[in-house]
């Protein structure tokens, strides 16, 4: 966590070129809900097919954004093989 959303950004997006170009790792997994983050990522691994191909996912806090748009099924043909996890945090036993 860095003090400006920009700075933020950019540490972001390293962490991910690293994972994306680790070819020991498999799938790895990116939790955001900003749109610009997705749409890098997209744009680091070639396009939605690409993404989807390596097997990669996106991550969502519950109730943080509702998952990957709807777009034309002619232009992203594998949107719907697109996996959005939603992760809920635990909850206080208190």
């Amino acid at each position: 966590m860095w003090t400006d959303k920009r700075s933020t950004d950019v540490s972001y997006l390293a962490c991910a070129a690293f994972l994306l170009n680790s070819s020991w790792l498999r799938g790895p997994a990116f939790a955001t809900h900003n749109t610009r983050t997705v749409a890098d990522i997209l744009a680091m691994t070639g396009g939605m097919d690409d993404f989807v191909e390596a097997g990669c996912e996106f991550q969502r806090l519950h109730g943080m954004g509702v998952g990957p748009p709807p777009g034309p099924r002619s232009r992203y043909p594998n949107q719907h093989k697109m996996t959005c996890r939603n992760w809920n945090p635990p909850r206080s036993c208190s």
